[in-house]
């Protein structure tokens, strides 16, 4: 539950400044270690789930400066580590994807432009938090 907690906490902070809280992100990285610690996940997995959620984003920050902020890209591939490489992937398409759609519809809206900075850890934050409840419910 410290996984979900944080990543609401990451969103809320990053809706309200447009910046993710350095300890934030540490921290979910830290509860991600300790699952891998308690044999919850394998570490290779986690590794995995780290760079198919971080390295995407860097990318983008890399080949598009100003798309995406250094937090948004620890935020993601903290959560990664602690979802792995098969939740990563799902987590970083789906957040990528929803927020595509909302700031399709915001700009038809006339409610953003595109030179506005726009938040991407609220979608980071909500997609693997659903995700992390179907793997609670799924076991």
């Amino acid at each position: 539950m410290a996984f979900a907690a944080l990543l609401v906490i990451a969103a809320i902070k990053d809706a309200q400044t447009k910046e993710i809280p350095k300890i934030i992100w540490i921290a979910i990285f830290m509860v991600a270690v300790l699952r891998v610690v308690s044999g919850q996940m394998t570490y290779i997995s986690a590794v995995l789930g780290l760079i198919a959620a971080g390295l995407p984003l860097l990318a983008m920050a890399y080949f598009k400066r100003g798309s995406v902020g250094g937090g948004d890209i620890k935020l993601a591939a903290a959560a990664g580590l602690f979802l792995g490489e098969n939740g990563a992937i799902f987590m970083i398409v789906s957040a990528t994807l929803l927020f595509w759609i909302v700031m399709k519809i915001l700009l038809k809206q006339g409610k953003v432009s595109p030179k506005d900075g726009v938040a991407l850890g609220p979608y980071v934050a909500v997609c693997s938090i659903i995700l992390y409840i179907s793997i609670l419910i799924g076991g």
